[in-house]
């Protein structure tokens, strides 16, 4: 975690290996760390988000070539009010915005909800939106 000012950065440790291999025309998942484990069919996508597999984990995947890997959690930005003494509850807000898009962008261009969390008193997160596109701003 980084502080900055009155903001955090929330990020879980990440370190993933993952490896595969075929075992009589079973593909053998394993991967330690944290992380998703995702597939697809191409090596560009689109890709699949595995339902909470178990390392290691056999799959009879639908076609011979199909590609795996491991994303990392994304880290997420928390403003944290002045106010906040770490014992207290506190409602937490969550700006969930549009495809893609920049949390810090959102936040300061349109939502501009720091300034109330600190005189209201909740903590207020603006995480990036997904990842799935390459972090073009659609403005």
């Amino acid at each position: 975690m980084t502080i900055q000012k009155n903001y955090c950065t929330v990020a879980p440790p990440f370190d993933s290996k993952l490896a595969i291999r075929r075992d009589h025309g079973v593909s053998v998942v394993t991967w330690t760390g944290g992380g998703q484990v995702q597939r697809a069919d191409r090596v560009t996508g689109p890709w699949q988000t595995l339902a909470a597999p178990t390392s290691p984990w056999n799959v009879q995947p639908p076609i011979p070539a199909s590609f795996y890997r491991v994303t990392s959690p994304r880290p997420v930005n928390l403003y944290v009010p002045s106010s906040y003494d770490g014992k207290t509850p506190i409602p937490l807000v969550i700006a969930l915005h549009g495809y893609s898009l920049d949390g810090t962008w959102i936040e300061n261009n349109f939502m501009h909800l720091q300034p109330l969390a600190e005189s209201r008193g909740f903590l207020y997160c603006h995480p990036d939106g997904t990842s799935a596109v390459s972090h073009k701003r659609l403005y």
